[in-house]
This record gives C-alpha cells, structure tokens and sequence, in this order.
C-alpha cells in the first residue's frame, strides 16, 4: 500500500468519526439553546479543548512553523505571548463572562451586550455582529487556505478542492450538529494537534542527530537563528520585534468572549 492510499485511508477514517460525532449531537441541537451553546453543559475540558483547537489550528501548524523555519528561536516570543494571552482569557475573562450570560440569559456576545446596557435600538447589537462578521470571516478563510494547502500536500489534491472538501465538511457537521459537534469535532482534532506537535519534533530531532548538531547546523546557515533577540538583538528594532510577538495573545481575551457564553463549564464552572 502507496503512502497516498495510506493518507486516504486514514482521512477516510477521520471522515467516519466525524460523522459519528455529529449524529450523536444531532439530538441536542434542536432548541435554539440547544444549537448555538450546547445548553450550556458542555465540560469544561472539552471547553478548553475547543477554544484551543481553534485558536491554534492552520496559523500554528502551517503559520508559526513556517514564521519559525524563517526567523529561528526569536519564533518562542510567540508561543510565549500566546500562552499568556490564553492564561489571562480563562483566568480574568471566562468566568466572569460566564456568569454574565447566564445572568441575562444570553445565548451570544451580541445578546449579552444589547441587554447588559439596554440597548433598545440594537446599535451594540449591529457593531458586534460587524466586527465578528469581519474578524471571523477573515480567520475562517485563512482556515480554509491552510485546508487547501493541508490536502494539497498530503492528498495531492487540488488546491481549489481542498478548500471546497475543507468547507464542505465544516458546514455539515455545524449545520447538523450544532456547537455540541463543533466543540467534541474539536476535541479530536486538538488531540490530534497535540501529538503531531508533540512527535514530530522528536522524530526529525531524532533524524537529524539531536539538537546540538542542528544548532551547529543552523549557527553554520545564520547565528541569528539561535538568538531569541533576531537578528536586530538588544536594539529598539529588536525590543519591539519582541513586544509584538508578545501582543499577539491579547487577541484570545476577545476570542474567549465567543466561546464562554456557549460553555457549560467554563473555568471548571459547571451550569444548571
């Protein structure tokens, strides 16, 4: 068996998975409630799975790898900015968010900001569903070019149907299963995410002979790569280069707002 019939095979399995996992949360995803955030009884860990799956899915496989292949070690201000931005979203946002949306019964951002304020003529409403509508949109559709390029490259796929086959498949299990679905389909694929992370380093760490012959190897290419500086170093260049690749987490608070109100859960918070 070819390695192409092999990545078939195994995106065939995926495929049932998913379709398993869609029938199941078909039954909840009848009310409104039901559809849009699971009735709020999803569990925390599955919450925490969701909200990372998402935040670290095409732009931290394909993106940051690729940032990092380019600028070396200076690459971990990233990680590191995104891991306090996470941080701060569970520790100072979900919870306190949580409790909000169940205060006012809100299923949506929007909704919570048009009865938080008493916005009768729904102008919070509109400049909310704007700005997600934008932002969403522009990420969906980076998704959908690292979908693209995912099945172009390991099922020598056209490109153009990849990103069809990528959309396709996201639309009928949100539109069939709801949030519930969203969130277990997830789960999967952040476990998944987290062991290819996890192994594949080791693998090509293990290939290459370890990291001190790839740190000679890349000192050898360009001793700026091993510099967590860059190659502007201790420079103002330098020290802002690394602020905004620290500020690149203060986005995941705003992400957290349209994942909380649909947790059941959130920060180990269970709803009734």
């Amino acid at each position: 068996m070819g390695a192409g019939t092999i990545m078939w095979v195994v995106f065939a399995c995926f495929l049932a998975v998913l379709i398993v996992i869609t029938l199941w949360s078909r039954r909840e995803s009848n009310s409104m409630q039901g559809y849009y955030v699971a009735g709020k009884q999803l569990p925390w860990w599955v919450v925490a799975f969701s909200t990372n799956a998402t935040g670290e899915s095409g732009w931290l496989l394909l993106g940051l790898t690729g940032m990092a292949y380019l600028v070396g070690v200076h690459a971990l201000w990233v990680v590191a900015g995104e891991v306090i931005g996470i941080a701060l979203s569970w520790m100072v946002v979900a919870r306190r968010l949580k409790r909000a949306t169940d205060e006012y019964g809100s299923i949506t951002v929007p909704d919570y900001l048009e009865s938080r304020f008493n916005d009768h003529r729904h102008v919070l409403r509109l400049i909310s569903i704007a700005i997600i509508l934008l932002m969403v949109g522009a990420y969906a559709a980076a998704q959908m070019v690292a979908a693209g390029k995912a099945f172009g490259t390991f099922l020598n796929m056209d490109y153009r149907w990849g990103v069809g086959l990528g959309a396709l498949v996201t639309v009928v299990y949100t539109a069939t299963g709801g949030f519930k679905a969203v969130a277990y389909t997830d789960v999967l694929q952040g476990v998944l995410m987290l062991l290819a992370l996890v192994l594949i380093p080791i693998a090509a760490l293990n290939h290459l002979g370890g990291w001190s012959e790839v740190s000679v190897q890349l000192a050898a290419m360009d001793a700026s790569l091993l510099d967590p500086m860059g190659p502007h170093g201790w420079t103002v260049a330098g020290i802002v280069a690394v602020a905004s690749f620290l500020a690149i987490g203060l986005p995941f608070t705003s992400q957290m707002m349209t994942k909380s109100p649909a947790s059941g859960a959130a920060a180990g918070e269970t709803s009734t």
